[in-house]
């Protein structure tokens, strides 16, 4: 059993005697003891819930750099594959700007839909996790941009992944693609 009372003003431990000569008034048998202040009483079960919520957040973290990492590797492994391909492209006369929305238009429609579907699915588990919560505009809006931070950084990860191998194959002399028998 606990008791909580609020004093106005002055030290709160200082009502201790008092709270027991009502407890003992009330009922003989009824003892308080563990007298303390509530921010006291409740460090010890911050503690562990901040605990655990430092724990949640660094493999969240770790999750984020893992997703990030294979977004970068395998978006950067498909486009280098496509080398020869984009080479030719440019040496039979491709314009520049449609090689380059050609290369970045599958990644970015792949990383889009899986950003998207993330969201939405994150997006439901908030609103349901907390429908019957007080929740204030400042907190969804929070929310809100911490899913569109999120959703930007794998764009611009993918952006990224494209650009390198990118860079490399306009280096290459397209005629020195061609002479090659690949």
């Amino acid at each position: 059993l606990y008791l909580a009372t609020h004093v106005r003003s002055g030290d709160p431990t200082a009502v201790s005697p008092t709270l027991r000569r009502i407890a003992a008034e009330i009922s003989p048998g009824l003892r308080l003891s563990d007298v303390q202040r509530l921010d006291q009483a409740t460090s010890y079960d911050v503690r562990g819930w901040n605990g655990i919520a430092a724990f949640i957040l660094l493999v969240s973290g770790i999750a984020l750099v893992l997703s990030l990492a294979g977004i970068y590797a395998i978006t950067s492994f498909t486009v280098s594959r496509r080398t020869r391909e984009i080479a030719v492209r440019v040496a039979l006369g491709a314009q520049i700007s449609y090689v380059v929305a050609n290369v970045f238009r599958g990644p970015f429609f792949q990383v889009a839909v899986g950003v998207a579907v993330g969201c939405v699915m994150m997006g439901a588990l908030v609103a349901v996790t907390n429908r019957d919560s007080d929740m204030g505009v400042g907190t969804m809006t929070r929310q809100a941009a911490l899913l569109l931070g999120y959703g930007t950084i794998m764009i611009g990860v993918c952006a990224l992944a494209c650009i390198g191998p990118l860079l490399r194959v306009f280096r290459v002399e397209p005629t020195d693609v061609l002479r090659d028998d690949g």
